[in-house]
């Protein structure tokens, strides 16, 4: 991955590019697409739950050690992302819901922005590393929504970039790591990904150290050690600061629980494998086959480091369609890179040929200073005229201005019903999915049966859930289980269906997305 074969290439190539510089327009258009990119409707269904959080902790002056939004869940419980849910909840209560889309736009233009501008800075080709972002912040578009592990997503890529910068130039950014994971620990469950990263490339960096004096026959240099030794202090501290949290160890516990929950998959696309005949899947395959296709073309190969990290995070991303966005973030440089080299080779051989035929005229001088200046400033104009139309016309589109909540993905009417009836009360059933939302609005005067926070319940609940809301059988046992006293469900599923046929179920709300049955006989009401 290092870029210093290319040096004299690149100087080649831009000694060929005389005339106007158009590597900012470039950047601002690539910019552009970012905030395109990212300025999605919301459709986020954890956001809710995590404001409610955020909600309680700035309330009470206290932190969760255990659950208190549903009835069915189990007792213990951690906040992990509190220092998160805290900014958004003072965002949101301050400045509105658009806080979120800020926020969410602000991260993915500092995440890939910022990484594309610092691999160009240290000697990647400008066209390639701003194509290759593009491609990949495209692919994390998909899951770039309103939810605390876009922080994760930041703080990789600065990790990663700091981790190269330090094997190019040993720079003193090196100390940021320490810093960068006490904030990460507090903020995020996937520090887990950054401090996983560190100790892999201290790691690789003493092996490799040890095996390169061991073929050489010499006895290891301590002034090499030494010199790596901000490296294993700094990954040391790190590794340290982690456990400066509210919970101590028992952040680690959580981290095992979230990797490990199968059950969850059958309700929560996003951590079941990709489906590649879906949309994103396919867009995901193509992706896997150009990086591959750059990575075996281009003249500069990546090192052993590199294809590890590049496999590792491959096949987790195959495991849990959660961890694609981790991949963009972490094939950003190294496909780069093989795709800079890839990109000099050619224009070195369109250089060569065109001076061989003389095909290629010179550039210089071919406008005069007065002309420069009024191309400069109509792409300018054209640039910032189509930014601001774009934007303008995108967030009309997802109606930002009109309102957060999207009526066609929560039950925005469902809830408000209940809201304005105090009599239906007692044990609720509500669909999984929207049991974030009917907790930020309905807490504390009711509490859900099930919702996203997928490692806080028991695996038979998710089973049992999952049945319940197709099979009529299964939904009696549940009932007869938990003692339901009214259900939110969503129409779509079955069990909007057959409670009609159940007698003792009464149909008391309907519209098109959800219908509330309340229970006649044996209520608790």
């Amino acid at each position: 991955m290092n870029p210093n074969a290319n040096i004299k290439m690149k100087k080649l190539i831009d000694n060929n590019e005389k005339g106007i510089n158009v590597k900012p327009i470039i950047f601002a258009l690539f910019l552009l697409l970012l905030v395109i990119f990212s300025l999605n409707a919301a459709d986020d269904y954890d956001i809710w739950w995590h404001l409610k959080t955020g909600e309680y902790i700035v309330k009470t002056h206290s932190l969760l050690s255990k659950d208190i939004f549903s009835y069915a869940s189990s007792s213990h419980w951690i906040a992990y992302s509190w220092l998160a849910e805290i900014l958004y909840y003072l965002g949101v209560s301050t400045f509105g819901f658009n806080f979120l889309v800020v926020v969410r736009l602000i991260l993915y233009l500092a995440t890939f922005g910022t990484g594309a501008f610092v691999l160009f800075r240290l000697g990647n080709d400008y066209i390639s590393t701003i194509v290759v972002s593009s491609l990949l912040a495209f692919l994390a578009a998909f899951y770039w929504t309103d939810r605390p592990y876009l922080f994760s997503a930041f703080f990789l890529m600065v990790i990663f970039l700091i981790l190269l910068s330090w094997e190019k130039t040993y720079s003193g950014l090196i100390w940021m790591l320490p810093p960068i994971m006490l904030i990460w620990v507090n903020m995020h469950i996937n520090f887990a990904f950054g401090l996983a990263l560190i100790i892999f490339f201290a790691l690789y960096d003493l092996l490799r150290m040890k095996f390169r004096y061991r073929n050489s026959g010499t006895g290891a240099d301590n002034r090499v050690f030494i010199k790596s030794l901000p490296l294993y202090l700094s990954s040391a501290v790190s590794i340290a600061l982690t456990f400066v949290n509210p919970y101590k160890w028992d952040i680690y516990s959580e981290v095992f629980k979230m990797a490990n929950m199968p059950v969850s998959y059958i309700l929560v696309p996003e951590f079941a494998s990709p489906d590649f005949h879906a949309l994103y899947g396919r867009i995901f395959l193509i992706a896997i086959i150009l990086s591959c296709i750059i990575l075996a073309a281009s003249p500069q190969k990546p090192d052993l480091r590199s294809i590890l990290i590049y496999l590792i995070i491959l096949g987790l991303s195959l495991y849990s369609t959660r961890n694609t966005i981790f991949l963009t973030v972490l094939w950003l440089p190294i496909v780069s890179y093989s795709a800079s080299a890839l990109m000099m080779k050619i224009n070195k051989s369109i250089i060569y040929r065109g001076r061989v035929k003389n095909k290629i005229p010179s550039t210089t001088n071919t406008f005069s200073p007065r002309k420069r200046v009024v191309i400069y400033c109509f792409a300018w104009l054209m640039v910032a005229a189509f930014i601001v139309i774009s934007v303008v016309y995108q967030i009309r589109k997802i109606g930002l201005s009109s309102g957060y909540a999207n009526d066609k993905i929560f039950p925005v009417h469902a809830v408000e019903y209940l809201e304005a009836h105090d009599e239906i009360k007692g044990r609720m059933f509500n669909d999984h999915s929207w049991g974030g939302y009917i907790i930020f609005k309905t807490y504390p005067e009711r509490k859900v049966f099930i919702d996203n926070r997928n490692q806080l319940y028991e695996k038979d609940i998710f089973k049992k859930y999952a049945r319940a809301v197709f099979l009529p059988k299964d939904w009696e046992k549940l009932d007869k289980e938990f003692d339901f006293d009214y259900a939110l469900v969503r129409n779509e599923y079955p069990i909007g269906e057959f409670l009609k046929l159940y007698p003792d179920w009464k149909i008391v709300y309907r519209d098109e997305l959800a219908s509330i049955f309340v229970k006649q006989k044996n209520s608790k009401n």
